[in-house]
């Protein structure tokens, strides 16, 4: 896969999955099948949230 840093955060952190970021044109799959494998490890089925109350 190639994609901007920004973009890889975004779908470490959870804000955004890497197949919207695919389909918006912001990740290249270079070897086919790797953006598969990658959205299977960077998925989760809980978004994320700030629990923290200050």
């Amino acid at each position: 896969m190639a994609c901007p840093v920004v973009d890889l955060g975004s779908a470490y952190l959870g804000g955004v999955s890497l197949g919207a970021l695919a389909r918006a044109g912001r990740v290249r799959e270079l070897t086919p099948g790797a953006l598969g494998a990658a959205a299977t490890a960077f998925g989760w089925h809980r978004l994320p949230a700030a629990t923290e109350v200050f």
